[in-house]
């Protein structure tokens, strides 16, 4: 247990401190790959979306027309 405290003035080395350079660059191109992917699964909901909404905003003039035809022929 005493191995892990830490002594009065002694620095803690941060996470990429301790790594290499090249891990350091490994670890990069990750979360750039795992940003990129988030990005493009954020950016199929919202096509999605706005595909619904656009059908939605299209089938309603139809429907109101279609009410005002029965009402006619009525």
């Amino acid at each position: 247990m005493a191995e892990n405290e830490e002594r009065p003035g002694e620095k803690r080395q941060g996470f990429l401190d301790r790594l290499s350079e090249i891990e350091t660059v490994l670890v990069a191109i990750i979360a750039f790959i795992a940003l990129a992917g988030i990005m493009w699964v954020g950016k199929g909901y919202y096509i999605k979306a706005k595909t619904e909404v656009s059908h939605g905003q299209l089938s309603r003039p139809e429907a109101l027309q279609q009410d005002k035809l029965l009402l006619i022929a009525v």
